[in-house]
């Protein structure tokens, strides 16, 4: 009698363990979907899920990592729908409409405010602003619409051969992109779509004598656009916040006209 009562305890206890192995086999799969554990960028701030790892620290398959990156927001998806590019083969390259290509070459970030501001490696940047950026004065600096500062790597470079001292991070730029992005292209609506983020041009920067060093007799109007067209910093605000990080791809995607 007793014998037979172990028996069917341990039968039970044996499907019991089979239905917990089905459950938790279920929930590794779908936990491999789930946003990753969050981590910290250089200021100390969370970088929001966006550490493309699975659980088991494995780098995600390229489907994985491709639904991520794509994972933007409703009004980000139709607004990016809305946008076509005329590729120029000189300046920039379209595959498949795709938009120009170019780079991330380098981040800055000043946590106490000024020029130039120190590289980073990594560039946390949200609605309001770049994580870690301090703007001294927000009359001219900051808020939704100037969110993120940018700058081209072919303006500062023609700059240099004109025998100014000016360098990445000196014009207070966040992020500094390559010269296949043609930045004479560039103008208000712009797109440019990065692995995470994406911003959205509104306006070029004016620029004031707190950049006047970088210059050949303190000309900080070399970067203002009514003079130079092709040669302003851009402001940016924020469609998708994220995380951008040096040596990243970027797509410029232009407005209708």
């Amino acid at each position: 009698m007793l014998d037979t009562i172990v028996s069917e305890i341990r039968s039970v206890l044996q499907r019991l363990w089979e239905w917990i192995r089905v459950l938790l086999g279920i929930n590794l799969v779908l936990g491999k979907s789930e946003s990753p554990p969050h981590n910290r960028n250089n200021f100390g701030t969370q970088n929001r899920g966006v550490t493309l790892k699975a659980q088991d620290g494995r780098p995600e398959s390229a489907l994985e990592l491709n639904a991520k990156t794509h994972d933007l927001s409703e009004s980000s998806s139709e607004r990016a729908q809305e946008l076509s590019w005329s590729a120029h083969p000189e300046t920039g390259s379209e595959e498949g409409g795709g938009g120009m290509k170019g780079r991330v070459l380098n981040l800055f970030a000043a946590p106490e405010g000024g020029v130039p501001k120190p590289e980073v490696r990594e560039l946390e940047v949200t609605e309001s602003g770049c994580i870690g950026d301090l703007q001294r004065n927000l009359k001219y600096h900051g808020g939704p619409n100037r969110a993120v500062c940018l700058f081209n790597q072919s303006v500062i470079a023609r700059l240099r051969e004109e025998g100014h001292p000016i360098f990445g991070g000196s014009c207070g730029e966040n992020i500094l992109l390559s010269q296949s992005i043609d930045w004479k292209r560039i103008e208000i609506g712009c797109l440019l779509r990065f692995k995470h983020v994406v911003l959205e041009i509104t306006e070029p920067t004016k620029p004031c004598r707190t950049i006047q060093d970088c210059f050949l007799n303190k000309d900080f109007k070399q970067l203002c656009v009514k003079r130079h067209p092709d040669s302003p910093r851009w402001y940016a605000k924020v469609l998708t916040p994220g995380v951008v990080r040096v040596g990243e791809d970027v797509t410029l995607l232009k407005p209708r006209t």
